[in-house]
């Protein structure tokens, strides 16, 4: 997960939804994911060009990409990053690339910024070696469609907007309303009531397991290590209970959200986020 305080760029690209096979336009296109280990992998092109990326919801940049992938590629520096940091450190001074194509299934936009991730060449390389994969795609390439993960059946679907939450979508499903602190910058943010109170949860597919920070664990008076793992036995999304779940505790400085909702979560259920609507569906798999 990434957090964007700020940048100096902006995005350009309109995402376009292509066609059926008998010529209308197309409502959903879908694509594969593989699984490896925590991790989503997806097929993205760029200039026509294959490159297997995450897939992390909590990414605040579009697509990111390696040198090694953006060094095969043509593009034109149009700026790099600035005043941006992560969980793990300063982002600054990242080069920032227009490229002409990215396209995910059906999906193609054009003249779009990429950026060179930040995560060091040795981080990279092990990156590329044990997930096979070259970069992140995050939820702002994807801003006013829909999003459904399916990983028992190792789906990424993408709906347009107008078939967002209907029966005949495969965005339905029990309807969770996020936060309205939820943007680019946080990613998907969703208020559970839990027993220790409010808990402020970023729904994240970058995240390995579901994560609370100690700072709220200490707010509930619970005295628990980094690391230790709590199970909530109430997880509830407005009318929703999604309870029990276990969380791992973790020692980030964030004030802006309590917790991160990840893999187990989305090994589990099958969840459609509707960006434009700024909800989430979750449905059994």
């Amino acid at each position: 997960m990434q957090l964007r305080l700020l940048t100096v760029y902006l995005p350009v690209a309109v995402l376009v939804l292509g066609c059926s096979k008998n010529g209308s336009p197309a409502q959903e296109t879908t694509v594969p994911i593989a699984i490896v280990g925590t991790s989503p992998i997806v097929e993205i092109k760029v200039n026509g060009k294959p490159v297997p990326v995450h897939f992390d919801l909590g990414n605040s940049d579009s697509v990111s990409l390696f040198p090694a992938f953006l060094d095969e590629i043509e593009k034109q520096r149009v700026g790099e990053t600035g005043g941006r940091k992560s969980l793990y450190g300063s982002e600054d001074g990242k080069p920032v690339y227009r490229v002409e194509t990215v396209q995910v299934g059906e999906f193609a936009v054009s003249n779009h910024d990429v950026v060179e991730d930040f995560h060091d060449a040795e981080f990279q390389a092990d990156f590329i070696e044990t997930r096979g994969a070259y970069g992140f795609v995050g939820p702002e390439l994807f801003r006013g469609y829909g999003l459904v993960i399916d990983y028992q059946q190792k789906e990424l679907t993408i709906v347009a907007q107008d078939a967002l939450g209907t029966q005949q979508s495969s965005c339905r499903g029990r309807e969770i309303l996020l936060m309205p602190q939820s943007n680019s910058d946080i990613g998907a943010l969703g208020l559970a009531k839990t027993e220790i109170g409010d808990v402020r949860l970023v729904w994240d597919t970058g995240a390995p397991a579901n994560i609370i920070l100690k700072d709220r664990t200490d707010a509930a008076r619970l005295d628990l290590p980094e690391y230790e793992e709590l199970t909530l036995t109430r997880l509830s999304f407005g009318e929703h209970d999604f309870g029990p779940a276990s969380f791992f505790v973790r020692d980030f400085n964030i004030p802006v959200f309590d917790g991160l909702i990840g893999f187990p979560f989305f090994e589990k259920f099958v969840v459609c986020f509707d960006l434009p609507g700024n909800r989430v569906f979750v449905r059994d798999q």
